[in-house]
């Protein structure tokens, strides 16, 4: 049996981890982006109390048939490293690449607003940063769905789906996260 290892990582691993989740979500944005949808205009409407009309004018869907999105190639390296609990990304129902939004299965509106929660987070907060407050979040909680700009996005995704009448502002919840110090 493999000995879990702690994610006590380094600065320098950090900042090496910061550049490999940048690097894959900017290639996976280039990569989907030019064939992605804009928004339906029934689903624009929907979350137009929710999201900046700027965001949703950019935000491009991608409905991958027969096709999965692979996991980064740092994984392996990862792995052999001892680092477990990674996400296997070919069996999540979609993946946020910056403003694009790749589904492995039908577009459903709360994974789509799940997806725009992390959009929003990296159109305010920047690229760069969000790949580090994942990370860092990762390296501090050995859990992919405790990390704070996931769980953010779990949050405000159960409160969508309980009553998505009732609009908020998602650029709000983000920099209330921020200003709280909960990323």
């Amino acid at each position: 049996m493999v000995q879990e290892k702690s994610f006590g990582l380094s600065e320098e691993q950090v900042l090496r981890g910061v550049k490999m989740v940048s690097k894959y979500l900017h290639e996976g944005r280039e990569l989907y982006h030019g064939s992605g949808q804009s928004l339906r205009k029934e689903l624009r409407m929907k979350l137009i109390s929710f999201f900046s009309p700027m965001l949703l004018d950019q935000i491009r869907t991608v409905e991958l048939v027969d096709e999965r999105v692979a996991n980064p190639e740092f994984y392996a390296g990862a792995q052999a490293k001892g680092y477990r609990g990674l996400p296997d990304l070919t069996h999540m129902a979609s993946i946020t690449f910056v403003d694009t939004i790749v589904f492995h299965e039908p577009i459903e509106e709360r994974r789509l607003f799940h997806g725009l929660v992390h959009a929003t987070q990296v159109q305010l907060l920047g690229l760069e940063r969000f790949a580090e407050l994942f990370v860092r979040g990762y390296a501090r909680t050995s859990s992919y769905f405790m990390v704070p700009v996931k769980a953010l996005a779990f949050e405000l995704d159960a409160r969508f789906a309980k009553n998505p009448a009732v609009g908020f502002s998602v650029e709000d919840e983000v920099w209330r996260w921020v200003r709280e110090y909960r990323y």
